[in-house]
């Protein structure tokens, strides 16, 4: 069983398989049973990781940890870590740092520049192309459309932008207030706009009801 506690103390004894740590020859002992009988493993391994406020578990496969051969204890590094959130960003569909970094380069922009853009610390952003943290998932959406809509790039400017900018909503094609003619629950809407005093609507709404036939037109 994996504990996060004896896997901290593991690795600072010697070097588990992340980078930066003190090298040190195996095997190391075992903080568990306290055999030196510590070596590093390749393993598929259940994780649990909270991500938004909730609980995934996943299997990690080709997970590099140590383990104890005489008790059996696995104790997670710092390449351990790395993988499993590699994992969990995989498993969530999230953009990799490797995209984020290549969109950026893409459009030219510096993590200053796109994090002021985006209303987040650069430092955070840092952590997102990094690696060393995951993006939420509404961050991470708004990643996507950043990304892929010029004409929302033109409109987020940073401190400067318009503020009247999203403060309504703007309808699309086909996306007008009265509902598709010939609908079911189009004679309903129409006396419920009668009954509230809203007769130019209203009478919008029957005429489009008599030009598509509907047996529920009421009369001219």
């Amino acid at each position: 069983m994996t504990q996060s506690r004896a896997s901290e103390r593991m690795q600072s004894e010697g070097n588990t398989g992340g980078s930066g740590e003190r090298r040190k020859k195996y095997p190391i002992r075992c903080v568990e049973c306290g055999k030196r009988e510590v070596h590093r493993a390749i393993v598929d391994q259940e994780v649990q990781r909270n991500h938004d406020g909730r609980v995934y578990e996943l299997v990690v496969e080709h997970l590099p940890v140590t383990k104890c051969d005489a008790c059996g204890s696995v104790f997670f590094t710092q390449g351990s870590d790395e993988r499993i959130t590699a994992g969990l960003r995989e498993h969530l569909g999230l953009l990799t740092p490797e995209r984020i970094r290549s969109n950026l380069q893409a459009l030219r922009l510096t993590q200053k520049d796109a994090a002021a853009r985006l209303g987040v610390a650069p430092e955070t952003l840092s952590r997102w192309v990094c690696g060393v943290i995951i993006q939420s998932r509404a961050m991470d959406n708004l990643l996507r459309v950043f990304f892929a809509y010029p004409e929302l790039r033109q409109k987020l400017t940073g401190p400067q932008q318009d503020r009247s900018f999203g403060e309504a909503v703007t309808l699309g094609a086909g996306q007008g207030a009265l509902p598709s003619p010939n609908s079911a629950g189009d004679t309903a809407r129409y006396r419920m706009l009668q009954k509230h005093g809203l007769a130019s609507i209203s009478e919008t709404l029957a005429q489009r009801i008599r030009e598509r036939g509907s047996v529920f037109a009421p009369a001219a």
